[in-house]
């Protein structure tokens, strides 16, 4: 089975369906006309694909044609809370505001157990909010609520494993545990098997959850049932998409399933928070890098003696932040394994859990929050609120430093009011893409409209990202950067650049304008930051620059490195 992926819907009268079978009928010769449909397992709404057995020839063949982006093997993704709200300075009687009860979060994973007390309705929940498209899929007596407003599952090869159930339901206990970090009710005196007692609650109680399962128990997630989840979930209308899953291997980010759907996600103004992984503590080791997700780590909260981040480290790539991810107690499906151990047959309303899965539902939860204050802001520049205001870590106990724990860890106390943020659209990611060398033609069909590669290309690091780093040849390096942010705090208001660096090291960063004025809110300015120095052999260099106005401090960490 192959996955086709040609970018943006394509626009003629002509359907995307109609227009998958003529392209087989060209490469199936051996296929009479009537049975070539058959060979097309899907066709997908808010982006031009589908998926369809082909041979490797046949699937070369097909990568070569006009407005086709990639085609890939349909391959797997795996799956990659009573204290750790208020270990983050996030208490249940925290500001909250109105539109809380209007977030819709979409959550692919592994299903959810509906029957949980962390998805009752019962307190006070109206109907679910009129943007809502989506639909329950009712089967094996699964319901949904005021809660669970949305539930669906996906095979598209219609071969569920022999320990899954053809609905939504959640066998594996994954599933439910991350949508109830995100977004679970209150649960009083919750914890596994007496430890970790206290309130369980996700972080945004008010939200509604919407879950779509490609998931399927220990044979993973088809990445074409994964993009279907995506498909859906943008259909149907959710704020911000939870995804715990990733690949094994770094891919092209349009050879990878999350990486499309988080694109697309992001062309509708949605936010993807994926996890990257627990393949570390090694170089290389981070998964859901594309610069469009919030790319979250897992860290340790204070219920173990010890603040060691347990990520591994991205090679070229650093959200993006880390949130809590280690013995996190949330909801647990009770027909779950709670060990995995042959002969465990206990069963459990809440469990501990632990890893990356479980810190990117902390930050689907805050940008889920963010949101519900400001609802215009495009996913960027939520993403930035994250990343801006996160509590910078010390790197005395990680080595790797900011490739290891990127801005810092989540800090829900800031992350509505940050200042300025770092925006970006979907032509800042296209140029992106060209300096990742796309053609123009891939371009093309990617966006859907007549976008080409600049002449004259920008350089990568010239996306308007919040963070700076730069991988750099062993010696000396001179390079600047350029950033724009936008003013979201007060209308009249004057920031400075306060830059701090290591001593003892070769690193000169100069940042111009020093000084930024707005007069209104909305107001973009520009500013450079040059980095020059030497660095050598397998080093890495911290630094940070923090535009301060006397109420907000915009920090955004600079690092350069060398591993070679």
């Amino acid at each position: 089975t192959f996955m086709i992926y040609m970018g943006d819907p394509i626009k003629t009268n002509k359907t995307a369906r109609s227009h998958h079978i003529d392209m087989l009928s060209s490469v199936l010769d051996n296929v009479p006309v009537h049975k070539v449909s058959e060979h097309l397992l899907h066709t997908y709404e808010n982006f031009h694909g589908c998926v369809a057995k082909l041979t490797e020839n046949e699937a070369k063949v097909i990568s070569g044609m006009d407005g086709v982006v990639s085609v890939f093997h349909n391959d797997k993704n795996y799956p990659h809370t009573t204290r750790s709200w208020d270990f983050m300075g996030f208490p249940l009687d925290v500001e909250r505001s109105n539109m809380e009860s209007d977030l819709i979060v979409g959550v692919i994973d592994f299903g959810i157990w509906p029957e949980s007390e962390s998805f009752r309705d019962d307190s006070g929940f109206g109907p679910p909010p009129t943007k809502w498209k989506g639909r329950c899929q009712s089967s094996s007596n699964f319901t949904c609520n005021n809660k669970i407003i949305g539930a669906q599952y996906f095979r598209i090869d219609g071969n569920v494993t022999e320990d899954g159930i053809a609905s939504p339901r959640d066998t594996t206990g994954h599933g439910t545990h991350t949508a109830s970090i995100a977004a679970g009710g209150v649960v009083k005196a919750a914890s596994f098997l007496g430890f970790g007692q206290g309130t369980a609650r996700g972080g945004v109680p008010s939200a509604r959850i919407a879950v779509y399962k490609p998931c399927w128990g220990d044979d993973g997630c088809l990445f074409s049932d994964v993009l279907a989840a995506f498909d859906a979930a943008i259909s149907d209308g959710v704020d911000i998409i939870s995804i715990s899953l990733g690949n094994t291997l770094i891919r092209p980010y349009f050879m990878d399933s999350i990486a499309i759907g988080g694109f697309h996600a992001m062309k509708k103004g949605i936010l993807t928070s994926a996890a990257v992984g627990n393949h570390g503590p090694s170089l290389g080791t981070v998964r859901n890098h594309a610069p469009w997700l919030l790319s979250v780590g897992a860290s340790t909260i204070d219920r173990k003696f010890t603040t060691k981040v347990r990520l591994g480290n991205g090679m070229v790539f650093e959200p993006d932040l880390v949130a809590p991810g280690v013995s996190i107690v949330a909801a647990w499906s009770p027909i779950a394994p709670v060990t995995g151990i042959e002969g465990d047959e206990r069963s459990v309303s809440f469990n501990m859990a632990h890893g990356t899965s479980m810190a990117c539902p902390h930050a689907t939860a805050i940008a889920a929050y963010v949101k519900s204050f400001h609802p215009t802001w495009s996913a960027a520049a939520i993403k930035s609120a994250l990343m801006t205001t996160a509590l910078p870590m010390s790197n005395a106990m990680n080595e790797e430093a900011e490739l290891a724990y990127g801005s810092g860890h989540i800090n829900p106390s800031n992350v509505t009011n940050p200042g300025l943020v770092y925006d970006a659209n979907e032509g800042d990611y296209v140029k992106f893409l060209c300096n990742e060398g796309l053609s123009d033609s891939r371009i093309r069909s990617i966006t859907g409209d007549n976008s080409s590669c600049p002449e004259n290309n920008t350089t990568n690091w010239d996306l308007n990202y919040p963070s700076i780093s730069l991988a750099a040849s062993l010696g000396s390096f001179d390079n600047t950067f350029i950033r724009t942010v936008t003013n979201v705090g007060s209308s009249n208001s004057t920031y400075k650049a306060t830059v701090t660096t290591p001593q003892g090291q070769s690193l000169t960063i100069k940042v111009q304008p020093s000084t930024l004025s707005f007069k209104s809110l909305g107001q973009k300015l520009s500013f450079s930051v040059r980095v020059s120095g030497n660095i050598g052999v397998r080093a890495l260099i911290s630094a940070s620059l923090v535009w301060d106005d006397g109420q907000h401090q915009v920090r955004s960490p600079i690092v350069v490195f060398n591993l070679s």
